[in-house]
């Protein structure tokens, strides 16, 4: 049984007249780190799994030199210098993706999030007083899921960026999650083209394949911090022991 949502609500973000779809980047050219891009001719996307292998090579034999750690996205500055901050660098890679994994299984139509801590505060404030359960209240959509999204929906909400199959989703939804924004078809309501869904399933695929190198990179910054905390001269030993 579906439940009431409750009608306060946080502010919602101003309105933006100016839609910006979403765009997912590519690869950072970042000289410290030698990914390599896409060379003459070469489409990043058509990378076969020999090209993946490789490039996960690449990133692994280049981190011996004490340089910082740089996102792989294109544009993206975000570092970690210190391979301790491993955990935090791998969360990190979920602010590229879109469209959004986690899923509200209580609200019709569908709403998202990208991470699991925003569907438990979007969750409190709009059911209060129901507890929230993670296995009952929150979906997390594989890949698949998100491509066909992707391709098969035309409508959008200007707002969260949400997707739906048709306009009248939209509309309830933006009236249900931006109550303090009036709803104007004109403003709130994006349409994807084919055009532009094919462009965002290629977008997505792309992130697919740079989100691979994060987690090589990360697997870099995890095997160096066991070689370091192995090479630590060892404190706090028995003097016995060292006689």
């Amino acid at each position: 049984m579906k439940l009431t949502p409750v009608l306060e609500r946080p502010k919602a973000p101003a309105q933006n007249a100016d839609i910006i779809l979403p765009s997912f980047g590519s690869p950072n050219a970042l000289q410290q780190q030698e990914v390599p891009g896409p060379t003459a001719g070469e489409d990043f996307l058509n990378h076969t799994e020999t090209g993946q292998r490789e490039q996960r090579a690449l990133v692994l034999n280049t981190q011996e030199a004490q340089r910082p750690y740089v996102c792989l996205f294109d544009g993206c500055s975000r570092s970690a210098g210190d391979p301790a901050r491993m955990w935090n660098f791998r969360a990190h890679i979920v602010t590229h993706m879109y469209p959004k994994r986690v899923q509200c299984t209580q609200c019709e139509p569908k709403h998202t999030y990208k991470r699991s801590n925003e569907l438990r505060k979007h969750f409190r404030q709009t059911y209060a007083g129901v507890p929230f359960n993670k296995s009952v209240h929150q979906k997390i959509r594989t890949d698949d899921e998100l491509i066909e999204e992707l391709r098969d929906c035309g409508f959008q909400c200007s707002e969260c960026l949400t997707i739906y199959s048709n306009a009248e989703e939209v509309a309830t939804h933006f009236r249900r999650i931006h109550p303090r924004i009036s709803w104007d078809r004109s403003m709130h309501l994006v349409i994807r083209t084919s055009d532009i869904r094919q462009e965002q399933v290629s977008e997505f695929e792309q992130y697919q394949v740079v989100a691979q190198a994060m987690e090589a990179l990360i697997n870099v910054m995890r095997f160096q911090q066991n070689n370091r905390r192995q090479n630590q001269p060892a404190t706090n030993q028995n003097p016995a022991t060292l006689q």
